[in-house]
């Protein structure tokens, strides 16, 4: 496929980061470069502390430090809206299972008491940005996928074909 046809939950977060942010807004990331660079071609003003923290999104840090969760704790504490851009708590690697993204905003979430809004499958928000990108109605396309509490879910709650391969 093309890169105009890859769809990750960190651009669906991004995107309607975008389109609901106010110009005061300040994100408090936890992520990679990629997540960081998407941000900022959006427009998107990042806080490097809590104290201006007004949102705080979280996507997958394999550098995650102590300091930065605190943060991120912190922000939430005080007010900012907590985001993540999905829930797996764990990929496979050719290593084994490794922590994923959910495990990261367990950690949050634990601290905080506070529960994400999510992006990611199975969310409807990335199968309905999947569909504007496609220009297909949800009848018309599928959804391979290898996790079924995330891509068949997801997909059926919209209306997807669903294949699930087994892994």
């Amino acid at each position: 496929t093309t890169a105009d046809r890859i769809l990750t939950s960190a651009m669906v977060a991004v995107a309607d980061l975008a389109r609901i942010a106010k110009p005061e807004d300040r994100i408090l990331l936890i992520g990679s470069a990629g997540l960081r660079e998407a941000l900022a071609i959006s427009n998107l003003t990042l806080a490097e502390r809590y104290t201006e923290a007004t949102i705080v999104l979280v996507g997958l840090d394999t550098g995650i430090t102590y300091e930065r969760l605190a943060q991120a704790c912190l922000a939430i504490e005080t007010g900012a809206r907590f985001v993540a851009t999905n829930g797996d708590r764990s990929f496979p690697t050719e290593r084994g299972l490794e922590p994923g993204n959910g495990a990261l905003v367990a950690a949050i979430s634990a601290t905080t008491g506070v529960t994400p809004k999510f992006y990611g499958k199975p969310e409807p928000e990335m199968f309905e940005q999947a569909l504007r990108v496609l220009g297909t109605p949800a009848a018309f396309t599928g959804m391979l996928g290898d996790r079924y509490e995330t891509d068949i879910v997801g997909a059926k709650r919209v209306g997807y074909v669903t294949i699930a391969v087994a892994t």
